[in-house]
């Protein structure tokens, strides 16, 4: 019976991981769904390590927050959630058009010109 429960548990760990960012990427991007999980799992194969140590982080925030009376969940999950919309914005960066996704501009593009 334990096997089963953290069989469960692992696969839907992996499920999570994997696929936590096509919901964000449907209604970002305006993908279709199958688009939008297999970007997702691109992105997440791309940055494993990453998205792995964001996930346990994300979970003992929020177990800190349940062992602290569960008034804790009230502050913690807000920081999960923030954490994971910084890990898709960093993954997905926003692409205002006219624009390419090839990274920022160059320090010299912040430099008001001179008026002199």
């Amino acid at each position: 019976y334990l096997a089963f429960l953290y069989g469960g548990i692992f696969l839907s760990s992996i499920w999570t991981v994997f696929l936590q960012f096509s919901l964000p990427l449907i209604i970002d991007r305006d993908l279709g769904v199958v688009e939008a999980l297999g970007a997702s799992i691109q992105a997440v194969l791309k940055n494993i390590g990453g998205m792995i140590v964001l996930m346990i982080l994300q979970t003992l925030v929020v177990l800190v927050g349940v062992l602290a009376i569960c008034v804790g969940v009230l502050a913690a999950l807000p920081v999960a959630l923030c954490a994971f919309a910084i890990a898709y914005r960093m993954m997905f960066p926003k692409i205002q058009e006219g624009e390419s996704a090839n990274g920022p501009p160059p320090p010299t593009a912040y430099i008001p010109s001179s008026p002199y």
